[in-house]
């Protein structure tokens, strides 16, 4: 899966301090992954725990998730995040880019509108 390199802002619950970070936008990757670091020093805390498996053949681990705010391309979303090792790369997944209604064309390296637009605004408004 292609990747590409974006500034992206990070805050907690209260939205009054944002920290940028670089992260890979890959879409083949389900859920967002920050270094605990990051999101623990902006105080944000695990809501859960669950398995997560990060490529085909590895080990699953029990890692912590939680909620932080996230900004792209002028939108801002609350989203579950992964609380990731540090040194890794924070990654932005599929579930992040629906959630900001944000699409990704790999080959221009540009965000579009998503291509299930449609239906996500239909489950908006119960259609």
């Amino acid at each position: 899966m292609e990747t590409h390199l974006e500034e992206i802002q990070i805050s907690d619950a209260d939205r009054e301090r944002w920290v940028s970070v670089d992260s890979l936008v890959n879409p083949g990757r389900f859920m967002t992954a920050v270094p605990s670091s990051v999101l623990r020093g902006l105080g944000i805390v695990p809501t859960d725990t669950r398995r997560v498996r990060f490529t085909e053949g590895k080990e699953a681990r029990q890692m912590d998730i939680g909620y932080a705010w996230v900004r792209l391309e002028r939108k801002d979303a609350n989203l579950q995040v992964l609380f990731n090792d540090e040194g890794t790369q924070p990654v932005i997944g599929r579930m992040a880019l629906d959630g900001l209604f944000l699409g990704f064309d790999p080959d221009t390296k540009r965000f579009t509108p998503p291509r299930r637009a449609s239906a996500i605004i239909l489950a908006c408004v119960g259609g």
